[in-house]
């Protein structure tokens, strides 16, 4: 919990996700019935969640044509309904355990999702990186800027699960460690929320 805490008030300081900084009087709305009132880790969570939110779901995913790793080209406007992007970068030890958790989704809906990965790491780097921590999804190497424009510069890791071109799942941060029990839960969690929420779209579809 201190981690995601730290985490909320890193994005103040850098005010992404076009969120703007929480003033004193937005926090603390009750400041002139109590003055003794104090600024609690918990509301300012909460705000931030809450900008987040709406500034993330049902946002759409731009329109762009590159090569991946392989030469191949990818455009966004080809994968299937359902897709998945996770921007992360090898020396971010929360994006290596993501990498688990979207290996398991991939090998469970490959054939109903689109996984792609995408990084600002070199093709050199993202090859070194494979070969300790292979990945099903398939790579991109991009530049920053051109990145900040497709994740709105939230941060490493992030994952977006994207229906019809706009966002209807998202997870924003991740674990440095798989050792201990919070870690785990932590997964496992992230794991069960993107797989409810790509059953229950497909049974939809399937409807």
């Amino acid at each position: 919990m201190i981690n995601i805490l730290k985490y909320c008030l890193f994005l103040i300081v850098i005010n992404t996700a076009n969120c703007q900084t929480i003033s004193s009087t937005d926090t603390l709305n009750n400041s002139s019935e109590n003055n003794n009132s104090k600024i609690k880790y918990e509301d300012i969570y909460k705000n931030i969640n809450l900008k987040i939110n709406r500034s993330l779901l049902d946002m759409e995913i731009p329109y762009f044509v590159v090569k991946d790793i392989e030469g191949k080209e990818f455009d966004s406007s080809k994968t299937k309904r359902l897709a998945i992007y996770n921007f992360w970068f090898s020396a971010c030890a929360a994006c290596i355990g993501e990498t688990e958790i979207l290996n398991e989704l991939h090998n469970k809906f490959k054939d109903k999702v689109d996984f792609i990965s995408i990084t600002f790491d070199s093709k050199n780097e993202i090859e070194k990186h494979n070969i300790n921590h292979p990945t099903m999804s398939r790579q991109l190497s991009l530049n920053k800027d051109f990145i900040k424009n497709l994740n709105m510069n939230i941060g490493y890791p992030t994952t977006l699960l994207v229906f019809d071109g706009k966002v209807v799942k998202y997870q924003l941060t991740g674990v440095s460690s798989k050792e201990t029990i919070d870690s785990k839960i932590f997964m496992f969690g992230t794991y069960y929320k993107f797989r409810s929420a790509i059953e229950q779209i497909l049974e939809k579809l399937e409807k």
